[in-house]
């Protein structure tokens, strides 16, 4: 019985959050601001991947950027409007922390968004807004596949979620055969 109460609490604040970024996302794009997803690693291919889905399913144009290229392309013209999201498998990719340690000490109106696997990490814990959780179980290889994939489909439910119905988005996402 407790089980089933934290379950249905987990999901009501994993929908809370989707839903807060969804209409963050729409209002960003609306204002003009600019919406940059960094990440590492199989996480920035997910990214990559995920700016294509909000190109074609919402019209909401996603700049993709390793910390790197981050920091030397965009850092500094970074405005109160902008919204950052951190993808990390681990929640402490050192150089993604970096990243949003400065741009806390910086400018604390941008709004700082993590996708993450290990929700009890430094990125959603303590450098995050708010954050969404993967929760596809422990990643034992470096391929990280099942993160990757996890991200993927995440990023199509936001991104098909800003023009259609969630039980469209959901819909589609079930006719994916393994």
């Amino acid at each position: 019985m407790i089980d089933t109460m934290l379950i249905w609490k987990k999901k009501r604040t994993i929908i809370k959050y989707r839903n807060m970024l969804t209409k963050n996302l729409s209002e960003c794009s609306r204002k003009g601001g600019r919406i940059y997803v960094v990440a590492s690693g199989t996480s920035y291919h997910a990214a990559m991947t995920g700016s294509y889905f909000f190109n074609n399913l919402s019209d909401v144009s996603i700049i993709t950027a390793n910390p790197g290229s981050f920091r030397s392309g965009f850092m500094n013209s970074l405005n109160d409007n902008d919204i950052v999201i951190g993808v990390s498998q681990s929640g402490e990719t050192k150089d993604l922390v970096d990243i949003f340690c400065e741009i806390q000490s910086r400018n604390s109106k941008i709004t700082l968004v993590t996708i993450v696997n290990n929700e009890n990490s430094t990125l959603p814990q303590e450098k995050s807004d708010f954050y969404l959780p993967i929760m596809c179980g422990s990643e034992i290889a470096v391929a990280a596949t099942k993160s990757f994939i996890s991200q993927i489909a995440l990023f199509y439910i936001l991104a098909a979620m800003i023009k259609n119905s969630e039980e469209n988005a959901l819909d589609n996402i079930r006719k994916i055969k393994y």
